[in-house]
Protein backbone atom coordinates (compact mmCIF):
# COMPACT_ATOMS: atom_id res chain seq x y z
CA UNK A 1 0.00 0.00 0.00
CA UNK A 2 1.06 3.75 0.04
CA UNK A 3 2.53 4.55 2.45
CA UNK A 4 3.57 0.88 3.30
CA UNK A 5 2.74 -0.31 6.74
CA UNK A 6 4.20 -2.74 9.13
CA UNK A 7 3.15 -6.73 8.14
CA UNK A 8 2.90 -5.98 4.47
CA UNK A 9 5.30 -8.11 1.88
CA UNK A 10 8.30 -7.32 -0.17
CA UNK A 11 8.89 -9.32 -2.90
CA UNK A 12 12.84 -9.42 -4.15
CA UNK A 13 13.87 -11.04 -7.88
CA UNK A 14 17.17 -12.11 -8.63
CA UNK A 15 18.79 -12.12 -11.72
CA UNK A 16 21.59 -14.40 -12.35
CA UNK A 17 23.51 -13.90 -15.39
CA UNK A 18 26.29 -16.06 -16.30
CA UNK A 19 29.17 -13.84 -17.25
CA UNK A 20 31.39 -16.30 -18.21
CA UNK A 21 31.94 -18.68 -21.28
CA UNK A 22 31.49 -22.10 -19.77
CA UNK A 23 28.40 -23.92 -18.83
CA UNK A 24 27.82 -23.39 -14.92
CA UNK A 25 25.80 -26.24 -13.07
CA UNK A 26 23.54 -26.48 -9.42
CA UNK A 27 23.61 -22.20 -9.26
CA UNK A 28 21.90 -21.42 -6.30
CA UNK A 29 21.22 -17.72 -4.65
CA UNK A 30 21.67 -17.27 -0.97
CA UNK A 31 20.27 -14.59 1.22
CA UNK A 32 20.57 -14.53 5.28
CA UNK A 33 19.03 -11.36 5.37
CA UNK A 34 16.77 -12.15 8.58
CA UNK A 35 13.44 -12.67 7.58
CA UNK A 36 13.98 -13.20 4.31
CA UNK A 37 12.24 -16.49 2.70
CA UNK A 38 13.81 -17.07 -0.43
CA UNK A 39 11.84 -19.77 -3.05
CA UNK A 40 13.39 -21.00 -6.47
CA UNK A 41 16.46 -23.11 -7.50
CA UNK A 42 19.07 -24.22 -7.88
CA UNK A 43 19.17 -23.54 -11.40
CA UNK A 44 20.47 -26.99 -12.99
CA UNK A 45 22.61 -25.52 -15.28
CA UNK A 46 22.84 -21.62 -16.54
CA UNK A 47 24.51 -21.38 -20.47
CA UNK A 48 27.06 -18.59 -21.01
CA UNK A 49 25.87 -14.92 -21.39
CA UNK A 50 22.67 -16.20 -20.64
CA UNK A 51 20.33 -14.60 -17.47
CA UNK A 52 17.66 -15.74 -15.23
CA UNK A 53 14.94 -13.83 -14.23
CA UNK A 54 12.21 -16.03 -13.07
CA UNK A 55 13.86 -18.71 -11.02
CA UNK A 56 15.05 -17.08 -7.67
CA UNK A 57 12.50 -15.13 -5.69
CA UNK A 58 12.32 -14.26 -1.93
CA UNK A 59 9.95 -12.50 0.12
CA UNK A 60 9.69 -10.31 3.03
CA UNK A 61 7.40 -9.15 5.48
CA UNK A 62 8.32 -5.31 6.44
CA UNK A 63 8.63 -4.56 10.36
CA UNK A 64 8.22 -1.70 12.16
CA UNK A 65 12.14 -0.90 12.88
CA UNK A 66 12.28 -0.54 8.96
CA UNK A 67 9.14 1.76 8.09
CA UNK A 68 10.82 3.90 10.91
CA UNK A 69 14.72 4.21 9.56
CA UNK A 70 13.06 4.15 6.10
CA UNK A 71 14.63 1.27 4.09
CA UNK A 72 15.62 -2.14 4.44
CA UNK A 73 19.74 -3.12 2.70
CA UNK A 74 20.40 -6.72 2.33
CA UNK A 75 22.49 -8.69 -0.24
CA UNK A 76 21.93 -11.89 -1.44
CA UNK A 77 25.15 -14.34 -2.97
CA UNK A 78 25.11 -16.51 -5.80
CA UNK A 79 26.99 -19.49 -6.20
CA UNK A 80 27.70 -22.06 -9.13
CA UNK A 81 30.04 -24.79 -9.84
CA UNK A 82 32.49 -24.24 -12.98
CA UNK A 83 33.07 -27.92 -14.61
CA UNK A 84 36.49 -26.42 -15.68
CA UNK A 85 37.53 -24.96 -12.53
CA UNK A 86 36.62 -23.84 -8.86
CA UNK A 87 33.21 -22.72 -7.67
CA UNK A 88 32.16 -18.95 -9.24
CA UNK A 89 30.48 -16.92 -6.58
CA UNK A 90 29.26 -13.41 -6.78
CA UNK A 91 27.47 -10.70 -4.08
CA UNK A 92 24.22 -9.17 -5.54
CA UNK A 93 24.60 -5.71 -6.76
CA UNK A 94 22.63 -3.34 -8.25
CA UNK A 95 24.03 -3.88 -12.05
CA UNK A 96 25.86 -6.96 -13.24
CA UNK A 97 29.29 -4.81 -12.66
CA UNK A 98 28.70 -3.96 -9.20
CA UNK A 99 28.41 -5.55 -5.68
CA UNK A 100 26.10 -2.69 -4.41
CA UNK A 101 24.42 -3.37 -1.52
CA UNK A 102 20.37 -3.57 -2.08
CA UNK A 103 18.83 -0.91 -0.41
CA UNK A 104 14.88 -0.68 -1.00
CA UNK A 105 13.63 2.68 0.50
CA UNK A 106 9.97 3.10 2.00
CA UNK A 107 7.70 6.38 1.91
CA UNK A 108 7.44 7.47 5.51
CA UNK A 109 4.75 9.23 6.69
CA UNK A 110 5.10 11.04 10.12
CA UNK A 111 0.93 12.19 11.15
CA UNK A 112 -0.74 12.51 14.37
CA UNK A 113 -4.98 13.37 14.42
CA UNK A 114 -6.36 15.28 17.92
CA UNK A 115 -10.25 14.47 18.47
CA UNK A 116 -11.52 16.72 21.00
CA UNK A 117 -14.99 15.71 22.72
CA UNK A 118 -17.06 17.00 25.72
CA UNK A 119 -19.11 15.04 28.09
CA UNK A 120 -21.94 17.20 28.55
CA UNK A 121 -23.57 14.69 30.94
CA UNK A 122 -24.35 16.18 34.50
CA UNK A 123 -24.77 19.50 33.47
CA UNK A 124 -27.45 21.29 34.30
CA UNK A 125 -30.25 22.62 31.78
CA UNK A 126 -29.68 25.77 31.43
CA UNK A 127 -25.81 25.20 32.92
CA UNK A 128 -24.81 27.08 35.85
CA UNK A 129 -21.57 28.83 36.62
CA UNK A 130 -19.51 26.37 38.73
CA UNK A 131 -20.82 23.56 37.48
CA UNK A 132 -17.50 21.32 35.52
CA UNK A 133 -17.07 19.65 32.08
CA UNK A 134 -15.25 16.90 31.03
CA UNK A 135 -13.46 17.25 27.94
CA UNK A 136 -11.82 14.12 26.59
CA UNK A 137 -8.68 13.60 24.44
CA UNK A 138 -8.50 10.84 21.47
CA UNK A 139 -4.85 10.95 19.78
CA UNK A 140 -4.03 8.75 16.74
CA UNK A 141 -1.11 7.49 15.08
CA UNK A 142 -2.17 8.11 11.56
CA UNK A 143 0.77 7.43 9.53
CA UNK A 144 3.27 4.45 9.08
CA UNK A 145 5.87 5.35 11.72
CA UNK A 146 5.94 5.53 15.18
CA UNK A 147 5.84 8.39 17.25
CA UNK A 148 7.71 9.08 20.82
CA UNK A 149 6.29 11.59 23.56
CA UNK A 150 3.24 12.40 22.24
CA UNK A 151 2.07 15.58 24.20
CA UNK A 152 -1.66 17.30 23.91
CA UNK A 153 -1.60 21.21 25.07
CA UNK A 154 -4.55 23.15 25.34
CA UNK A 155 -4.82 26.87 25.60
CA UNK A 156 -8.20 27.28 27.45
CA UNK A 157 -7.81 29.51 30.55
CA UNK A 158 -8.84 27.03 33.22
CA UNK A 159 -8.74 24.07 31.96
CA UNK A 160 -7.02 21.83 34.23
CA UNK A 161 -5.17 18.65 31.52
CA UNK A 162 -4.16 15.54 33.25
CA UNK A 163 -1.71 13.62 31.44
CA UNK A 164 1.61 12.68 30.79
CA UNK A 165 3.02 12.28 27.52
CA UNK A 166 2.66 9.28 25.83
CA UNK A 167 6.07 7.70 25.87
CA UNK A 168 5.22 5.40 21.99
CA UNK A 169 2.82 5.65 19.48
CA UNK A 170 2.73 3.35 17.57
CA UNK A 171 1.31 3.64 13.78
CA UNK A 172 -2.75 3.13 13.23
CA UNK A 173 -2.93 3.28 17.44
CA UNK A 174 -5.12 5.40 18.87
CA UNK A 175 -4.64 6.55 22.85
CA UNK A 176 -8.07 7.67 24.09
CA UNK A 177 -6.89 7.61 28.06
CA UNK A 178 -3.89 9.24 28.52
CA UNK A 179 -5.05 13.01 28.73
CA UNK A 180 -8.25 13.98 30.37
CA UNK A 181 -9.36 18.11 30.74
CA UNK A 182 -11.87 19.62 33.10
CA UNK A 183 -12.90 23.18 33.05
CA UNK A 184 -15.44 24.79 35.66
CA UNK A 185 -17.72 27.04 33.91
CA UNK A 186 -17.09 31.30 34.45
CA UNK A 187 -19.97 33.91 34.34
CA UNK A 188 -18.13 34.99 31.09
CA UNK A 189 -18.75 32.10 29.72
CA UNK A 190 -22.51 31.69 30.28
CA UNK A 191 -22.40 35.60 29.60
CA UNK A 192 -20.60 34.79 25.71
CA UNK A 193 -23.18 31.94 25.20
CA UNK A 194 -20.95 29.36 24.03
CA UNK A 195 -17.04 28.02 24.97
CA UNK A 196 -14.79 27.61 21.87
CA UNK A 197 -11.60 26.12 21.85
CA UNK A 198 -9.05 24.03 20.29
CA UNK A 199 -6.42 21.71 21.79
CA UNK A 200 -3.06 20.42 19.78
CA UNK A 201 -1.18 17.44 19.34
CA UNK A 202 2.57 16.86 18.84
CA UNK A 203 5.25 13.94 18.20
CA UNK A 204 8.27 13.23 18.31
CA UNK A 205 9.94 10.71 15.28
CA UNK A 206 13.34 8.88 15.32
CA UNK A 207 14.91 11.77 13.43
CA UNK A 208 13.16 14.28 15.71
CA UNK A 209 10.67 15.61 13.15
CA UNK A 210 7.67 17.39 14.84
CA UNK A 211 4.39 16.60 13.52
CA UNK A 212 1.19 18.11 14.87
CA UNK A 213 -2.40 18.55 14.35
CA UNK A 214 -5.10 20.84 16.05
CA UNK A 215 -7.67 19.16 17.68
CA UNK A 216 -11.19 18.84 15.54
CA UNK A 217 -14.82 17.24 15.66
CA UNK A 218 -13.21 14.33 13.59
CA UNK A 219 -9.66 12.99 12.35
CA UNK A 220 -10.20 14.48 9.28
CA UNK A 221 -11.32 18.29 10.36
CA UNK A 222 -9.55 20.74 11.92
CA UNK A 223 -12.32 22.77 13.61
CA UNK A 224 -12.60 24.42 16.84
CA UNK A 225 -14.90 22.38 19.51
CA UNK A 226 -17.91 24.84 20.16
CA UNK A 227 -20.18 23.89 23.52
CA UNK A 228 -23.81 26.03 23.34
CA UNK A 229 -24.64 27.70 26.79
CA UNK A 230 -28.25 28.36 27.48
CA UNK A 231 -29.08 32.01 28.71
CA UNK A 232 -31.08 31.98 31.27
CA UNK A 233 -31.44 35.40 32.46
CA UNK A 234 -33.85 36.44 35.53
CA UNK A 235 -33.86 39.02 38.11
CA UNK A 236 -35.57 38.82 41.67
CA UNK A 237 -36.41 41.47 44.52
CA UNK A 238 -37.65 41.25 48.36
CA UNK A 239 -38.81 44.15 49.69
CA UNK A 240 -39.02 44.45 53.64
CA UNK A 241 -40.65 46.70 55.73
CA UNK A 242 -38.54 47.69 59.37
CA UNK A 243 -42.31 49.67 61.59
CA UNK A 244 -40.32 50.24 64.39
CA UNK A 245 -40.93 53.93 64.50
CA UNK A 246 -44.90 53.21 63.91
CA UNK A 247 -46.98 54.11 67.07
CA UNK A 248 -49.31 52.20 68.04
CA UNK A 249 -51.96 53.41 67.16
CA UNK A 250 -50.63 54.53 64.18
CA UNK A 251 -50.02 58.65 63.56
CA UNK A 252 -49.70 60.32 60.28
CA UNK A 253 -45.98 60.85 59.70
CA UNK A 254 -44.76 57.78 61.63
CA UNK A 255 -41.75 56.53 59.76
CA UNK A 256 -41.62 53.30 58.01
CA UNK A 257 -38.36 52.09 56.23
CA UNK A 258 -37.73 49.61 53.76
CA UNK A 259 -34.99 47.31 52.52
CA UNK A 260 -34.87 45.34 48.92
CA UNK A 261 -32.66 42.41 48.36
CA UNK A 262 -31.94 41.79 44.85
CA UNK A 263 -30.87 38.55 43.43
CA UNK A 264 -29.66 37.66 40.18
CA UNK A 265 -31.12 34.20 40.27
CA UNK A 266 -30.51 33.71 36.24
CA UNK A 267 -27.57 32.27 34.76
CA UNK A 268 -25.90 35.26 32.85
CA UNK A 269 -24.71 38.78 34.15
CA UNK A 270 -27.15 41.70 34.14
CA UNK A 271 -26.36 45.18 34.10
CA UNK A 272 -27.99 48.47 34.65
CA UNK A 273 -30.16 47.24 37.31
CA UNK A 274 -33.05 49.73 38.23
CA UNK A 275 -35.42 49.77 41.13
CA UNK A 276 -38.48 52.21 40.70
CA UNK A 277 -41.01 51.94 43.82
CA UNK A 278 -44.61 52.08 43.02
CA UNK A 279 -45.84 53.63 46.17
CA UNK A 280 -46.23 57.06 45.71
CA UNK A 281 -44.20 59.52 48.00
CA UNK A 282 -41.93 56.96 48.94
CA UNK A 283 -38.05 58.22 49.17
CA UNK A 284 -35.90 55.54 47.54
CA UNK A 285 -31.96 56.29 47.59
CA UNK A 286 -29.45 54.43 45.59
CA UNK A 287 -27.99 54.70 42.13
CA UNK A 288 -28.68 51.96 39.33
CA UNK A 289 -26.34 48.50 40.38
CA UNK A 290 -23.66 48.63 37.22
CA UNK A 291 -23.50 44.68 36.95
CA UNK A 292 -24.28 41.29 39.38
CA UNK A 293 -23.35 38.46 38.54
CA UNK A 294 -25.31 35.11 38.05
CA UNK A 295 -26.49 34.19 41.70
CA UNK A 296 -25.27 37.41 43.62
CA UNK A 297 -27.25 38.77 46.07
CA UNK A 298 -27.27 42.85 47.13
CA UNK A 299 -28.59 43.92 50.01
CA UNK A 300 -26.93 47.12 50.05
CA UNK A 301 -27.93 50.07 47.01
CA UNK A 302 -31.29 50.39 47.51
CA UNK A 303 -32.85 51.93 50.82
CA UNK A 304 -36.44 53.88 51.07
CA UNK A 305 -38.61 55.75 53.76
CA UNK A 306 -41.98 56.80 53.90
CA UNK A 307 -44.03 58.64 56.01
CA UNK A 308 -47.76 57.57 57.21
CA UNK A 309 -50.42 59.02 55.44
CA UNK A 310 -53.76 60.12 57.05
CA UNK A 311 -55.15 57.85 54.10
CA UNK A 312 -52.70 54.84 55.24
CA UNK A 313 -54.31 54.86 58.64
CA UNK A 314 -57.48 54.41 57.59
CA UNK A 315 -57.32 51.59 55.60
CA UNK A 316 -55.26 49.95 58.14
CA UNK A 317 -52.09 49.45 56.46
CA UNK A 318 -49.02 50.23 53.81
CA UNK A 319 -49.60 48.15 50.84
CA UNK A 320 -47.37 48.63 48.16
CA UNK A 321 -44.43 46.89 45.54
CA UNK A 322 -41.54 47.75 44.01
CA UNK A 323 -39.94 46.60 40.75
CA UNK A 324 -36.59 45.78 39.37
CA UNK A 325 -35.11 45.47 35.96
CA UNK A 326 -31.81 44.52 34.66
CA UNK A 327 -30.13 43.78 31.43
CA UNK A 328 -28.97 40.53 30.38
CA UNK A 329 -25.77 40.13 28.04
CA UNK A 330 -28.30 39.45 24.72
CA UNK A 331 -32.13 39.91 24.54
CA UNK A 332 -34.55 41.88 26.63
CA UNK A 333 -34.72 43.40 30.07
CA UNK A 334 -35.64 41.21 32.83
CA UNK A 335 -37.99 42.20 35.28
CA UNK A 336 -39.60 41.40 38.91
CA UNK A 337 -42.26 42.47 41.50
CA UNK A 338 -41.12 43.00 44.56
CA UNK A 339 -41.94 40.04 47.07
CA UNK A 340 -41.38 38.33 50.51
CA UNK A 341 -39.77 35.99 48.79
CA UNK A 342 -37.28 35.36 45.28
CA UNK A 343 -40.18 33.08 44.27
CA UNK A 344 -43.64 35.22 45.36
CA UNK A 345 -44.88 38.53 44.15
CA UNK A 346 -46.61 39.04 47.48
CA UNK A 347 -47.00 42.77 48.07
CA UNK A 348 -45.03 44.38 51.59
CA UNK A 349 -48.19 45.09 54.22
CA UNK A 350 -47.12 47.08 57.05
CA UNK A 351 -50.42 46.90 59.44
CA UNK A 352 -51.65 50.11 61.21
CA UNK A 353 -53.23 49.97 64.47
CA UNK A 354 -56.58 52.25 64.09
CA UNK A 355 -58.04 53.73 66.88
CA UNK A 356 -61.59 55.19 66.47
CA UNK A 357 -62.53 57.11 68.99
CA UNK A 358 -65.12 60.22 69.83
CA UNK A 359 -66.15 62.77 72.06
CA UNK A 360 -69.33 65.20 72.58
CA UNK A 361 -69.52 68.40 74.86
CA UNK A 362 -72.71 69.96 75.38
CA UNK A 363 -72.57 73.35 76.96
CA UNK A 364 -75.38 75.79 77.70
CA UNK A 365 -75.35 79.75 77.17
CA UNK A 366 -76.65 80.68 80.26
CA UNK A 367 -75.18 84.46 80.33
CA UNK A 368 -78.96 85.49 79.71
CA UNK A 369 -79.66 84.60 82.94
CA UNK A 370 -77.30 86.68 85.17
CA UNK A 371 -80.27 88.81 86.82
CA UNK A 372 -82.47 85.78 87.25
CA UNK A 373 -84.06 83.38 84.82
CA UNK A 374 -87.53 84.30 83.26
CA UNK A 375 -89.76 81.89 82.21
CA UNK A 376 -90.81 81.48 78.66
CA UNK A 377 -86.96 82.65 78.21
CA UNK A 378 -85.43 80.45 75.64
CA UNK A 379 -81.83 78.65 76.86
CA UNK A 380 -79.05 77.93 73.63
CA UNK A 381 -76.61 75.11 73.70
CA UNK A 382 -73.91 74.13 71.83
CA UNK A 383 -72.51 71.01 71.35
CA UNK A 384 -68.67 70.04 70.41
CA UNK A 385 -67.50 66.70 69.01
CA UNK A 386 -64.23 65.98 68.48
CA UNK A 387 -62.86 62.82 66.98
CA UNK A 388 -60.11 61.23 69.81
CA UNK A 389 -59.10 58.65 66.95
CA UNK A 390 -56.72 58.21 64.59
CA UNK A 391 -59.04 57.32 61.48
Amino acid sequence: SEPPMAGETVIFRFDVTNTGNHILSNVNVIDNFPGVTLMGGPLATLPPETTDSTTFTATYTLLQDDLDVGFVRNQGTVTAENPLGPDVTDLSGNTNEDDEVLQTDFTRVQTIALVKAVDTGGLSSPQQVGETKTYTFAVRNTGNVRLFDVTVTDPLTGLQLDGDPIPVLEPGVQDTTTYEGTYVLEPADIDRGFIENQARAVGRDRDGNLPFDLSGDTEADDNPLILPLAQNPSIAVVKTANADLVSDPAQVDDEISYTFTVTNTGNVTLTNIRLPDLLPAINLEGEPIPSLLSCAVDTDTFTATYRVKQTDINAGQVLNQATVAGTPPIGDDVDDLSGSANTNDDPTIVPLVQNPGITLDKIADVSAFEDGSVPGESVVYSFIITNTGNV
